[in-house]
């Protein structure tokens, strides 16, 4: 698990904690292995890391104890022998799959032979919806040279008409698929959305980032360039 640090409290709160006024953890700036092309840092316009809840009478965010005791946890977790240590770039990328808005199955099994951009987001993450337009364009682009861009909703299962909603008002054009479980979360160690992973042809991941990618983003278009040569 990317080892937390701080940050702010209005636009990194924890995706998987129910008390998501506290400060979050954040992803470092190296990775695991130190690799060249691996982005942990998030993006300038922030990651978005909780879902809208209500605001409890009296709630002030979590106690100095209960954020340390929180981070403590995520540092022994990162820490357990045996565990599986999540996303390595240079490694191959984690198994996974979901089912699109119509129902059917997509895999990264069955995408072997494209460049993948795996793109976890949902309908409430203001960073996320920012970075849509620019997927777009990017997929609508580079799909010809074997780029094959995948959005993977987190958003809960009643909110399927607020993707689709999603979909329609920003024309989006890529795969879209529906992980109410968050089973990709879990899988691919996302604390935090957007997150993105770059798969290579041969199903290696090459790159990751959580954090909004964008036209500007230096790091992310030269590991894309590298990857559809």
């Amino acid at each position: 698990m990317p080892v937390p640090n701080e940050a702010s409290t209005d636009v990194y709160a924890d995706m998987q904690s129910p008390l998501s006024a506290s400060p979050a953890a954040a992803p470092t700036g190296r990775g695991r292995n130190g690799g060249a092309g691996r982005d942990l840092s998030p993006g300038e316009d922030g990651v978005s890391r909780s879902r809208p809840r209500k605001a409890t009478h009296g709630s002030r965010g979590i106690r100095p104890t209960l954020a340390a005791a929180l981070a403590g946890t995520l540092l022994l977790g990162a820490c357990t022998p045996g565990e599986d240590p999540g996303p390595v770039v240079g490694s191959p990328a984690t198994a996974y799959g979901a089912r699109t808005l119509a129902g059917d199955s997509v895999t990264l099994a069955d995408l072997r032979g494209k460049v993948v951009l795996l793109n976890f987001w949902a309908t409430w993450c203001t960073p996320c919806r920012h970075e849509t337009p620019f997927l777009d364009s990017l997929h609508a682009r580079r799909s010809p040279e074997g780029l094959e861009v995948v959005g993977v909703s987190m958003d809960a299962p009643h909110a399927r008409d607020q993707v689709a909603d999603f979909v329609r008002e920003f024309g989006v054009r890529y795969t879209i698929l529906l992980d109410p479980q968050m089973r990709g979360s879990d899988l691919y160690r996302v604390v935090g959305l957007p997150a993105s992973f770059l798969v290579d042809r041969d199903g290696v991941l090459r790159w990751m980032r959580f954090g909004p990618v964008s036209d500007t983003d230096r790091d992310f278009l030269a590991a894309l360039e590298s990857v559809l040569q």
